[in-house]
């Protein structure tokens, strides 16, 4: 389906009804949309070491989903290290981030699609520690999904149909269900242990663990700058 019509584009995309935008459409593409829904909100934070007693950066924005989506990324690139080493006998060098980038990708995508829009105070938290970032999302599981099961295969069940099927024509989401199968495969991919998923303040959390490897050259840069 092809439209340069915003109207045509917009029943196809079932974001009108009666003639009026849904709020769906508010949230997806409105400029500013916290004129109607305070929960379009997304908090980020770099933390000193692996606590919240010394924050390092920190930011509250509010915008539609694409807005609050580049805004978590760039966020990610600004603070996320990336590791450099030549390995032996090969001449071209290897990047490796703290945390797997298209993993936490995927995450946030999901938290977008999934959390619950009906919190007026709710918001996506993404929080980058020196050993692990965490990525938080009002709204717990739907349906009869249980954290026990969910790395399993599972059918898709969105809490937000309207949203999610805009993010997957925008081919940022995944709609088979395979999406926290894509996450463990990306750190299994990097060498990672899997990531943990879990239930807190009535949100879901999704926690990962930093490279040893990142860490570990870290580490020795850290100490050949303190030995000079």
């Amino acid at each position: 389906f092809t439209t340069h019509n915003v109207n045509k584009a917009l029943r196809h995309l079932r974001l009108l009804r009666n003639g009026k935008l849904k709020n769906a459409a508010l949230v997806l593409f409105a400029k500013y949309p916290n004129q109607w829904f305070t929960q379009c909100r997304l908090k980020l934070a770099r933390f000193k070491g692996n606590n919240r007693n010394e924050m390092l950066d920190s930011r509250q924005l509010e915008g539609n989903v694409f807005k609050l989506f580049r805004e978590a990324i760039a966020f990610a690139d600004r603070h996320i290290p990336i590791a450099s080493f030549f390995p032996d006998n090969q001449l071209e060098r290897i990047d490796r981030p703290l945390f797997p980038f298209r993993a936490s990708r995927e995450v946030l995508a999901n938290a977008i699609a999934h959390r619950d829009y009906s919190q007026r105070n709710g918001s996506i938290n993404f929080a980058i520690y020196d050993e692990y970032i965490e990525i938080w999302n009002n709204g717990s599981l739907v349906c009869d999904l249980k954290f026990s099961t969910l790395k399993y295969l599972h059918e898709s069940r969105p809490r937000n149909p309207l949203i999610s099927n805009i993010l997957y024509y925008r081919k940022l989401f995944e709609a088979w269900g395979r999406g926290i199968q894509l996450i463990i495969d990306e750190c299994n991919f990097a060498g990672l242990v899997e990531p943990e998923f879990f239930e807190r303040s009535g949100g879901f959390c999704v926690r990962f663990q930093a490279n040893t490897l990142v860490l570990s050259q870290e580490t020795k840069l850290k100490n050949d700058i303190s030995a000079r």
